[in-house]
C-alpha cells in the first residue's frame, strides 16, 4: 500500500510520542517500586535539583561538583523541561523522549536512500531495538540524548547543510567528554570523501579542543587535576602516557582483549537484533570507531554493556550500516549464499525473523517487565516500608541512604550513599570519603552489606575496604549521635537521639533470657545459637502481611572470620521451600567478623512474611549460612545477587509465629 511520505512522517512521529508515553510508564512504575538502585539516578537527581535552583552541578553523593564526574553541559538546556515536573521521576520521561526521537533522523536518513515504506521499517526496528529499552530503564544517564543529536549530525552531514551540521556538532559535544571520540571522526570521513576543508577541520579542532578542554575541566572540579575514569585501564597502565607506551611496545595485549570472545559477543549483541545487517557494510564504523575501541578495551562484560547506557555512542551508526547494507547491492562474497537463500522463499525471512525475535526476548526487559506488572506479596511490603521511612526523613535533613532510595531522596541539599560511607574513599580513587557531620537522617536498606560482600569478592577495590567497612558505620552513627526511630524487615532508619526507648538491633555482652524458646544449638566451632525467643513490637504495619519480630543469642567460640547471614525460609506442609530472604547478622552493622569470642551477642530481627506465607501450615526457619556470588542485573535492569555457592553453617533453628 503507497503511503506519501507526509504521512510516512506523521506515523514515525506518532510511533515516537507512543514510544516515549510507553517507556515512561514503565520506568516511573520502577521509580515507583524504588527500582532504580545501581546510583546514577540519585545522582542526577541532586544535580538537577540543584542546578534548577541555580547552584550548577552541585551535588553532595561525590565529594565535588558534577563537573568533575563528566562534563554535560547538555544539562543547562534540559532544565526548563526539568522545571515542568521538578521531581527525580521527570528525569526519566526526558531520557524516554530522547532515545525514541532518535527514530525521526534515522527515518529522514532511510528515506534519502531508500523507496517504498522501508524508512518505516528502519524508524520501527529503531523503536523495537532492545538496547533502547534496557538504557531507558537501567538509570539515567546523559549519554542517551547524543543518539538523536548524533542522527541529525548524519542527516545534515549527508544533506551536506554546514550550518545544521555545526550547530548539532556543538550540541553533541556538550553532552559529554568522550562524544568528541565520534565527532573528531567525521572529519577523517569528510577526508575520505573529499569534502571541501571546512566539512574536514571544523569537527577535528573543535572536537580536539573540546576533549582536551573538558578533561582539564574534569581534573579541576575533582580535585585530582586527571580524569578519573582512566582508571578503567589500568592494566594497560596508570597514566595515559603508560598506556600509550604500552599499547606501542605491547600491542599483543590491546589486540588480544579487542578481539576477545567477550567483544565478540557484544558485537552479535548489537547486530543480531536487525538480524545481522550491521555486518554487512563496515564504511561508517570509522566514525564511531575511537568509541568502539574504548568500550573494547573496558573491563566490562558483553552482557553489562548491551544492558546499560554504553554502548549509546554506537546506536546511530549501527542503524545506518543497516540503511547503507539495504540501499547497495551486498557483497560478492555473499552473493552466492544469498541466490541460494533465495530459492526458498520464505527462508530468508524466518531466519531474519527469528533472529529479531530470538533477540528481543532475550535481551530486552520488557519481556519480564510485563510478567511482574502486578507486584507481588513481598514487592508490596518492601515498597510501603521504603516509602514510610523516605517519608519521614526532613527536608532539611543530611541523608546517608542506600543505593534504592538515594532517587526519592535526591531532593535533599545534603544526600551522601550509604556504600561510600562503607567504604570511606571515593570513586575510582584512594583519597578518602569523608561525611561532614552532622548527618541527621541515616535510612539503610541491610540488604546492602550482602551486596558489598558479594562484590568484595569480585572487585578489587572492595576487597580492599569491606573488613573496616561496618566499623566506619558504626563510627558514623556514634559520631553524629543518632539511634534507632524505626525498623521493618531489612529496613532501619536513624535519626538523632532522644530520650525514647529506640528498638535495639543488636547487644554485646548480653544476658540470655529465663524464657528462651531453644536450648543450646552448636553450629560449629566458632558459633553457638544459645536460644531465641518473640522480641518487641514493629511500628510499620504493612500490607497483606505480618512481622515477625525475634531477638537471637548466639556466643562465638572462636573468632569468625566470615560473616555469616541469616536465610528466612519458609517450607509449606510437603516440606517445598516456598519464600526465602537473606539477613546480615546484625543488620550488617555489626557483623559476625566483628564479634569477640566468648560474648553474649543478642540480635534482634523484624521479618515481615508475606500474608500469603504466614499461616499454621507453613514452617518458618533460620538458617545461618555463607554466600559466594556476584552482582549483576536482572530482567528488568535493577541489580541482583547472582548466588554460585551456599554454604550452610550447622542445621536450620526453627521459629515459630506469635
Amino acid at each position: 500500500m503507497y503511503i506519501t511520505p507526509r504521512v510516512r512522517l506523521m506515523l514515525v512521529i506518532g510511533a515516537v510520542i507512543i514510544w516515549t508515553g510507553t517507556v515512561s510508564l514503565v520506568a516511573i512504575q520502577k521509580y515507583n517500586h524504588f527500582g532504580f538502585d545501581a546510583l546514577d539516578l540519585g545522582i542526577y537527581g541532586q544535580v538537577f535539583h540543584h542546578t534548577a535552583e541555580g547552584r550548577l552541578f552541585e551535588f553532595t553523593v561525590h565529594p565535588h561538583n558534577y563537573l568533575g564526574d563528566h562534563v554535560e553541559l547538555f544539562i543547562l538546556p534540559l532544565i526548563p523541561l526539568y522545571l515542568m515536573w521538578p521531581t527525580t521521576a521527570m528525569l526519566l520521561i526526558l531520557q524516554a523522549g530522547a532515545l525514541a526521537s532518535g527514530a525521526i533522523p534515522l527515518f529522514l536518513i532511510a528515506r534519502q536512500r531508500l523507496k517504498g515504506n522501508y524508512p518505516l521499517l528502519i524508524a520501527g526496528a529503531y523503536l523495537l531495538y532492545p538496547i533502547l529499552f534496557n538504557i531507558a530503564l537501567f538509570e539515567f544517564h546523559i549519554l542517551p540524548f547524543a543518539i538523536p543529536l548524533l542522527g541529525w549530525m548524519l542527516y545534515w552531514y549527508f544533506e551536506k547543510k554546514f550550518s545544521w551540521f555545526l550547530i548539532l556538532t556543538i550540541l553533541a559535544l556538550s553532552v559529554r567528554e568522550d562524544v568528541a571520540l565520534v565527532v573528531i571522526m567525521f572529519g577523517i570521513l569528510a577526508r575520505i570523501e573529499k569534502r571541501s576543508w571546512h566539512w574536514i577541520l571544523t569537527p577535528i579542532v573543535l572536537s580536539g579542543a573540546w576533549f582536551i578542554a573538558a578533561v582539564k575541566i574534569a581534573g579541576y572540579f575533582n580535585q585530582t587535576g586527571g580524569y578519573k575514569f582512566i582508571s578503567l585501564y589500568s592494566w594497560l597502565g596508570e597514566t595515559p602516557r603508560e598506556i600509550l607506551m604500552t599499547v606501542l611496545t605491547k600491542p599483543w595485549l590491546p589486540l588480544g582483549q579487542i578481539v576477545s570472545l567477550n567483544n565478540i559477543l557484544l558485537i552479535l549483541g548489537l547486530t543480531l537484533p536487525l538480524a545481522a545487517l550491521p555486518l554487512i557494510r563496515w564504511k561508517y564504523y570509522l566514525v564511531p570507531v575511537l568509541v568502539a575501541l574504548q568500550l573494547f578495551l573496558a573491563p566490562f562484560s558483553a552482557t553489562i554493556l548491551i544492558q546499560t547506557h554504553y554502548t549509546s555512542l554506537l546506536i546511530p551508526f549501527v542503524f545506518l550500516t543497516v540503511v547503507v547494507a539495504l540501499s547497495t547491492p551486498f557483497p560478492a562474497f555473499l552473493q552466492r549464499p544469498i541466490r541460494w537463500l533465495n530459492q526458498v522463499k520464505p527462508l530468508p525471512t524466518v531466519l531474519a525473523s527469528a533472529a529479531i525475535l530470538y533477540s528481543f526476548i532475550t535481551l530486552s526487559p520488557l519481556m519480564s517487565l510485563v510478567s511482574r506488572a502486578t507486584p507481588n506479596a513481598e514487592t508490596k511490603a518492601s515498597v510501603t516500608i521504603k516509602q514510610e521511612v523516605v517519608n519521614a526523613v526532613n527536608q532539611s535533613d543530611a541523608v546517608v541512604a542506600s543505593f534504592d532510595m538515594l532517587p526519592a531522596l535526591a531532593d535533599r541539599d545534603r544526600l551522601y550513599s550509604l556504600h561510600y560511607a562503607f567504604l570511606g574513599h571515593r570513586q575510582y580513587s584512594n583519597a578518602p570519603f569523608v561525611i561532614p557531620r552532622p548527618i541527621t537522617s541515616l535510612v539503610i536498606d541491610a540488604s546492602d552489606f550482602i551486596v558489598y560482600q558479594l562484590q568484595a569478592q569480585t572487585i578489587s577495590s572492595y576487597g580492599e575496604y569491606y573488613d573496616e567497612g561496618a566499623g566506619r558505620i558504626r563510627s558514623l552513627i556514634a559520631d553524629n549521635n543518632l539511634q534507632v526511630a524505626t525498623v521493618a524487615d531489612s529496613i532501619i532508619r536513624y535519626a538523632p537521639a532522644n530520650d525514647d526507648s529506640p528498638p535495639i538491633l543488636y547487644t554485646i555482652g548480653a544476658e540470655m533470657p529465663t524464657d528462651a524458646l531453644l536450648t543450646e544449638q552448636i553450629l560449629n566451632d566458632q558459633l553457638t545459637l544459645v536460644g531465641w525467643r518473640h522480641g518487641q513490637s514493629n511500628p510499620i504495619a504493612i500490607p497483606s502481611g505480618r512481622v515477625i519480630s525475634t531477638e537471637l543469642y548466639w556466643r562465638p567460640t572462636l573468632t569468625i572470620t566470615d560473616d555469616y547471614l541469616i536465610d528466612l525460609q519458609i517450607h509449606d506442609a510437603t516440606g517445598t521451600p516456598v519464600y526465602h530472604k537473606y539477613y546480615p547478622f546484625g543488620y550488617g552493622i555489626y557483623p559476625t567478623s566483628d564479634w569477640e569470642p566468648g560474648n553474649i551477642v543478642q540480635t534482634n530481627y523484624w521479618f515481615a512474611i508475606p500474608d500469603e506465607f504466614a499461616n499454621i501450615t507453613n514452617s518458618i526457619q533460620l538458617q545461618v549460612m555463607t554466600l559466594e556470588g556476584y552482582m549483576t542485573l536482572d530482567a528488568g535492569r535493577s541489580t541482583a545477587m547472582h548466588i554460585a555457592q551456599e554454604t550452610m553453617i550447622g542445621d536450620p533453628i526453627p521459629i515459630t509465629l506469635e
